[in-house]
């Protein structure tokens, strides 16, 4: 799993989006785990 900054997640969407589609990226805000950015294979 990646772990990314929810800030530089939106700075550099098509970067994460592309993490996204050989791993699960986690976002953080505030250090926390806020949310997580799956390839669609995935979540299904």
């Amino acid at each position: 799993m990646v772990t990314m900054n929810i800030s530089a997640a939106r700075d550099n969407l098509p970067e994460a989006v592309d993490k996204a589609r050989t791993e699960a990226v986690i976002l953080e805000r505030y250090g926390r785990p806020a949310g997580v950015l799956v390839s669609p294979e995935r979540y299904e």
